[in-house]
């Protein structure tokens, strides 16, 4: 990825190991999903 996650998405992935990915921009704003199982 080249931009660096918002914090709490990192802090998600790193510390419980969710899988977070991003996905297209749509109105300017940067979408990412998160699987929380």
């Amino acid at each position: 990825m080249s931009n660096e996650w918002p914090h709490l998405l990192a802090y998600l992935h790193e510390d419980f190991n969710y899988h977070v990915r991003s996905g297209p921009t749509t109105l300017g704003y940067e979408l990412f999903y998160t699987d929380l199982s």
